[in-house]
Parts: structure tokens; sequence; C-alpha cells
């Protein structure tokens, strides 16, 4: 490099200032899981640029019970697990491999086991109105921020109603913009771009669950002062009238200051898109994407043949959406823009040919309020075990499927409910659940819409929509401390899928089982709040070779399982002793996780199904219907018209 083209980029290199503007990102890393988060600061939950002070931080979760900080960190990846069956709180929604820490607004704030300052089991609450505070004010030499992006997971259904609220001279000063919240649904991140300064303080709005993270903000800079030079004052010679001159002493004349030339930076806090408090951002979707990942069409097969799938590849782009808020008359227009990343990617898999040979099992229906059990299912400690494959499902409402069941991971014990049965504790049949997925090659469950199910927490029924098998029950001895006594002979298997769209929520429920209640390990009962439906269970023959298939026997009933949160939450109990046709086994159990419930699923007329024993115009019976096959009014029934 030349001597003068040095020079040059010295004096470039003066002319310029020094970055006026820290980024940092809010992403709770360096902090535990379960930690309730009143602060954050850099090394301390933010990375990025390092930044004086700290932002202040609240969950307001709207729950009676808690008037606290709610505003819990919960581990993303699950770990040590790292599989969405090892998610605190049973929350597989928020498993996101590399995600890390993530802030929720918590459902409870228990910390016993141990009581280490630490939320024993995070899970994110569901409550119209919950709310996070982020106050920026200690934050930055000036206690004003830009928010530039923000990512969100799991937010879905109801959600849509949620919103960002920035404001500037703290809350309920002036507000600068209302940003919706994106719809992501289960296992979706969404990015929400906003590029919005002169921010101390923003409220997200939550309508239920989700959580938020990677905040991103640039903290504004400190005015930088204007050097001024001071004037040297000219020195004015004098002439005394005498013989002989004389000079006469003047002011020494003051040292010239060396201004360096620098570009002053004044931030102009003006120009950033500053919203009234009117503005409300109204989505204008320039594109419309499905934010479902859809299943290849399902594939139903005719229990009497070979089913044969054939699996297309499907490259499905990340969707983006631009909404473009309406501001005030007069007022810069901010661009949000939404991305969705799902956090699983389709990969493409030649064609599979499934050869399992399948035994035809008569759709007898269902028979509601057919008497069985309610059942409380308790979460095992895992134990690594060999994955069972080309396992072939049948289950009496949505045909077969051919999956892989892997670990064990739920023990569910005939229980009673409310002093209802109080016998029910005592009963053989119990029910081991596997983690339940599609076998590679096979075709997948398409999923159905809005399918009505009744029972004691639903009378008239409640819709739901229904996703993809992931759990498989087996009929199931056990015993404490000793082998059990023989498998029920007469005890239906069932294929469980997990279902969306849904909300219901009781409190207060007394229930029984053999670990909790006078006939228990525990005496203690458990009160039970149910939280959700979590996922629909139907009778289902089993088939793997080369054993014969297991037939359905009646009562043909489903079984709705909720998602619950109990008290007493957590008793490890060793030494109970399963057998099942899978394995025989010792365990362990560790919390109380789902309470199930004997339920009816409203027939489809004209279906071509059976489903119902009662029903006149589907399956056998369609010859003999002239007319459309309609709801004839009464339970399970239908008619022709």
């Amino acid at each position: 490099m030349t001597r003068r083209r040095a020079l040059l980029l010295a004096c470039l290199a003066l002319a310029l200032p020094a970055t006026a503007h820290a980024f940092s990102t809010i992403d709770f890393e360096g902090l535990s899981e379960g930690a309730i988060v009143s602060s954050v600061s850099s090394g301390a939950g933010i990375s990025g640029d390092v930044v004086s002070g700290s932002v202040a931080i609240f969950g307001d979760s709207l729950r009676p019970s808690i008037t606290t900080n709610a505003a819990v960190l919960f581990d993303a990846e699950c770990l040590p697990g790292a599989t969405p069956a090892s998610c605190t709180g049973q929350d597989p929604d928020l498993f996101f491999p590399g995600q890390g820490k993530m802030l929720i607004i918590a459902e409870d704030l228990v910390d016993t086991s141990p009581a280490d300052g630490l939320v024993d089991d995070p899970d994110d609450d569901d409550i119209n109105g919950q709310n996070f505070q982020f106050d920026f004010s200690g934050f930055g030499p000036t206690g004003k921020v830009t928010i530039e992006r923000i990512t969100f997971g799991d937010f879905e259904g109801d959600e849509s109603s949620g919103s960002i609220q920035l404001w500037s001279g703290g809350d309920g000063g002036t507000l600068l913009a209302t940003i919706p919240v994106p719809v992501t649904g289960d296992n979706v991140l969404g990015t929400v771009v906003i590029g919005i300064g002169n921010v101390d303080f923003m409220r997200i709005i939550q309508a239920g669950s989700g959580a938020v993270d990677n905040i991103k903000i640039t903290a504004a800079p400190a005015p930088t002062p204007t050097k001024t030079a001071t004037k040297t004052p000219t020195t004015t010679p004098t002439t005394t009238p005498s013989a002989t001159p004389t000079t006469t002493a003047t002011a020494t004349p003051t040292q010239t200051p060396t201004v360096t030339p620098t570009l002053t930076v004044t931030p102009t806090l003006t120009p950033t898109p500053t919203v009234t408090a009117t503005l409300t951002v109204i989505p204008t979707l320039t594109v419309t994407p499905t934010l479902t990942v859809t299943p290849t069409p399902t594939v139903t097969p005719t229990p009497t043949t070979t089913p044969t799938a054939t699996r297309t590849p499907t490259a499905t782009p990340t969707p983006t959406l631009t909404l473009t808020p309406t501001p005030s008359v007069g007022t810069p227009s901010p661009t949000i823009t939404i991305t969705f990343t799902a956090t699983t990617t389709p990969t493409a898999t030649p064609t599979v040919t499934a050869t399992p040979t399948t035994t035809s099992t008569p759709d007898p229906g269902f028979t509601p309020g057919a008497p069985i059990n309610h059942f409380m299912c308790h979460e095992v400690r895992r134990i690594p075990t060999d994955a069972i494959e080309n396992v072939l499902v049948d289950d009496v409402r949505f045909g077969a499927f051919v999956g892989v069941a892997k670990k064990l991971t739920r023990i569910c014990n005939p229980a009673d409910k409310n002093g209802e049965d109080p016998s029910a504790p005592l009963d053989a049949e119990h029910l081991s659940g596997y983690q339940f997925k599609r076998q590679k090659g096979f075709p997948k469950f398409g999923g159905v819409k809005g399918v009505l199910v009744a029972n004691q927490l639903h009378p008239a029924g409640v819709l739901m929509d229904v996703k993809q098998p992931d759990m498989l029950m087996l009929p199931t001895a056990k015993a404490l401390g000793a082998a059990p006594g023989p498998l029920p002979s007469d005890f239906n298997h069932y294929k469980c899928y997990k279902v969306a769209k849904t909300r219901f929520r009781t409190e207060g429920l007394v229930v029984e089982d053999q670990i909790f209640g006078p006939t228990g390990v525990d005496p203690q009962s458990l009160s039970v709040n149910i939280k959700k439906p979590l996922r629909l269970c139907i009778p289902a023959s089993k088939e793997l070779a080369p054993e014969p298939p297991t037939p359905v026997v009646p009562p043909f009933t489903a079984i709705l399982c909720y998602k619950v949160k109990t008290d007493p939450r957590r008793l490890n109990i060793a030494g109970i002793f399963v057998d099942n046709q899978f394995e025989a086994r010792e365990i362990e159990i560790t919390h109380p996780r789902e309470f199930c419930v004997p339920s009816a699923i409203q027939p489809l007329c004209g279906n071509g199904v059976a489903d119902t024993p009662i029903e006149e115009c589907d399956g056998a019976d369609a010859l003999g219907c002239a007319g459309p096959c309609l709801p004839a009014g009464g339970p399970g029934e239908c008619t022709c018209q």
C-alpha cells in the first residue's frame, strides 16, 4: 500500500463516526430452564453487542392463583431426551430442536422437587389476555430501542387476536404501534420483522398459549456533543511615544485547540415509524400460504387387500406473509413481515410397497355410553427399547394404518372419578401406551376435520380435528412388586390420534386409581384439573406377523384423553411390573399426565361405513337405501331419507 493511499484511508477513518448502534438479541440463553425471568442483560439472556443496563420482564398470567411474575423459561430442545415426548409439561407442540430457551407464561409456579428456585414442570398457560411486558428504560445509554424482529412458537387457533404493543414514554405513554401476533401452529416458528424505534416499553398480548424468543433490538446511541473551536485572540503591537522604543507585553495568545474533523452524530428519533395510539396494524395478505403441513391424501386400505402406498416427496417453500399496517395520516408506514418456519422438512423417499398380510376386521361401530372405565395415565420413565416395526392397526372408525411402535411412555390405570365407581381401581384391565409413528413407505393418515365427540364432560359433544396417530395402547396386566397375573382376554387395543382445534378446561375432579387413593400406594386422592383434549383413542385390531390379529371386542367405545395438571404432581414409584403382547418388564412411573374418559363419536351419515350398529343406510345396508343418508335424530342413527 502506498504512503499516499494509507494517509487517505486514515483521513477517511477519522471522518467516519464509531459504531452508533448496538445490536442485541434477547434469546434467554445462559439462563436455566424453569427460571422465572424478571430481567435480562448482556451475557445473561441477551447476546450480541455488549450494552450496559438490563431489560425488565414481567409475565401477567391473569390466573387468579398467580399474582406474581409468571414469565418462565421453557427448554424447546426438550433435553435430555431431545424428543417431543421428553418436553416438560407434556407439551410436544413447543418442541423446536436448536431453538434453545423460549419464554412462556407458565400455568403454575410449583417448585417442590427440588425446591431450587426453578419451576418443576414448565408448561405454557392458555388464557386469553395473558401478556409479557418488557421495560427497556434501563437498557443502553438512552433507554430507547428499535424492535427489529420477534420469533413466536406454537401460536395457533384463537391466538390470532393476540398483538404486540410498542410504547414510548412507558406503559400508558404514547402508543407507537399495535401489530398482530402471527398464527403459526404446532411446532412452527413465526418471525415478525418490525423495525420500529423510540420504544421503551413493549407488551405482547396472547389470546392463548405460545412462546416468544429471539427478540432482536437495537439500542439507541447517546447524543454526541459537537466540539466548537475556540477563536485565537489577535496580538496587536503598540508603540510608546518615547525616544526609546519600548515594546509593551500583550496577552499571551491562547493555544488553538486541535479539532478532529468528525461527523456529528445526532440520533434522530423522529424518522422512526411513529404510529399514533389509534393505529391497528391490519394484515393485508399478499400471499395466502397454507400453514398446515399437507399430508399425502388419505389412502384407506381395504381390509381384504394388501395396502400399497407410493410416497411422493413434497418440497414446500417457506411461506412469507407481508403485512402492511394502516397508519395515521402523515405517518411513515412500517412494513411488518411474518415468516413461518416448520421444524421438520419433508425428505424425498423412494417408492416403497407395503406387504403386510391383512385380516379383515368387521366394523362394529360404536355404542354410545358403553360401560368401560375411566383411566388415569402416568408417565413412564424412559427405558431404551427396540422399535417394533410393521405393526398393522385397523381401528373401527378411520381404518388401517401401518406404523412403528417405539418407547413405552404411559401406563394407564382404571380409575374412579368423583366417587362414581369406587371399585374401578381394583379392575385388572390396564393399558400400556407406546409412541406410534407411520412406517416409512406406507400411507399417511390424512386427518379428519370437525369430528363430534360426546362424553360425561361434553354431553352435547365437542368438535375437534383428528390428526395423525401418535400412540398405540395395548391391554396390559400390572402388579406392584411381583410379576402380574394373566393378560386381559376381552379388552381392546386402541389406536390414538392427536386432536386439535378444540378447547376445554375444568377443575377440581377427584380421581382415584391403583397409585392414588385408599387402595393405592399414596392414600391421597388426586385433584385433577383438565387442560384440553389431547388424543382420541379408538378400539382397533392389531396384527404383527407371525402372530394372528387381535380381534375387536365389544364394547366398541372410544376414549378421549385430556392433558391434566394434578395435585400431587409427582410421585416416583419403581417396582411396577407390566406384561403385554410386546414385552414383560419392570417400570418406574413419574407423573400423572392424562385422564381418559369413555366417549362416543357421532356417526358420519353417507360415508359408506356403518359407524354404529343401528345405521340403516351405510355399509352393507347402503344398497337398500334409495335416498340420501341422513341423521335420524337419535344417538348413532343414520337412516334413508
